[in-house]
């Protein structure tokens, strides 16, 4: 890519490093449009989001509102962030085949450069898998998707294996 002159670098520094106040000030009173645009061409990228959501589960108990929470968290997305491409998966949609599918689009083809995605509300649990204790999503068809697996799933992202290159970052609320 190129940078272009030192004032190109140093709005992309500004940026990067998201402190500049006059940056902050600006960002404050922008649409998501026109935030999105500013810096067209200095940071080409793809924003992509995987989003589920699942509140019935078949035999065990329901949740009241993690479909309410994903529908909610996609208009973010797209009002605040100007997010291109989001895959909704919500209740019966959200099988283990149907997420592991969403998660290969998700990362299919991603450069360090593209701002990714994936959110999940639901059911979490603890399985012991080969006498380990794992952290798990649970799908709709109540399959445990363990660390391991999710973990397989970004592995197809070369940049994932290189922190100082790809910063991917793991919120749990």
């Amino acid at each position: 890519m190129n940078l272009g002159t030192m004032e190109d670098k140093n709005r992309i520094h500004r940026c990067m490093a998201g402190w500049h106040k006059r940056d902050q000030h600006w960002l404050t009173r922008q649409t998501a449009g026109q935030r999105s645009t500013r810096y067209k061409g200095v940071f080409p990228m793809t924003t992509r989001a995987l989003v589920v959501g699942i509140n019935n589960y078949p035999g065990t108990n329901a949740l009241p509102s993690c479909v309410q929470d994903a529908t909610a968290f996609s208009t973010h997305l797209q009002s605040n962030f100007a997010f291109q491409e989001i895959k909704a998966l919500t209740d019966q949609q959200a099988s283990k085949h149907a997420v592991l599918d969403g998660l290969a689009w998700l990362f299919n083809g991603a450069t360090p450069q593209d701002r990714l995605v994936f959110f999940y509300s639901g059911h979490g649990y603890r399985p012991q898998i080969n006498g380990e204790l794992r952290e798990a999503l649970v799908t709709q068809d109540s399959q445990f998707l363990d660390d391991t697996e999710l973990a397989a799933a970004m592995g197809s992202v070369p940049d994932l294996r290189y922190p100082h290159v790809f910063q991917p970052m793991t919120i749990w609320l």
